[in-house]
Order: structure tokens, then sequence, then C-alpha cells
């Protein structure tokens, strides 16, 4: 007997819990969305908090979504890269 596996004990299966947040993908005026549903737009992403039918109010704009996360600025130009490659911007 493995030292490791002493110890352990089986017990009962638990409720099984919410799913949590689902990512989606795209947000799309064509699809239906549950409570839980994450999107993104534009940058962002939002997090449905009721159900919302397809329809074509974006989720920047509906009362049933909520923003999760604020698209950023655009970041500083990169240091020059190997072979003199502009680094770009991030």
């Amino acid at each position: 007997v493995d030292e490791h596996l002493e110890h352990v004990t089986v017990a009962d299966v638990g409720l099984r819990g919410s799913p949590g947040l689902v990512f989606r993908g795209d947000y799309s005026t064509t699809a239906d969305y549950f409570k839980g549903d994450v999107v993104t737009f534009e940058g962002s992403a939002y997090v449905a908090h009721a159900y919302s039918e397809a329809s074509t109010v974006e989720p920047d704009e509906s009362p049933n979504f909520s923003t999760l996360v604020e698209k950023g600025e655009a970041g500083a130009t990169g240091l020059l890269g190997d072979g003199n490659i502009d680094g770009g911007t991030f």
C-alpha cells in the first residue's frame, strides 16, 4: 500500500454547484443568453445577470448585462526587436 494513500477517505458526492461563468465568445444579436454567460463586444467582456432573448440591443446598452472587463487603452510602443523589427504596440 502506498504510504500516501493510507489516510484517504471515500465520502458521498456532494450536490453539483452552478456552472459559474460560461464563456460564449463574441456577442451575437441572434443568440439567447442566460445568467452567467460571458460575451465579448468591442474589446470588453460582459456577463449576463438575467435571461436575455436574441436582441439588437448590444451588451453595453442592455439592462441584462454588466461589464466584467473593460477594454483598456493602447499601450506604449515596444522595444526594437532582433533584426531591427519594430516592436509595435500591445
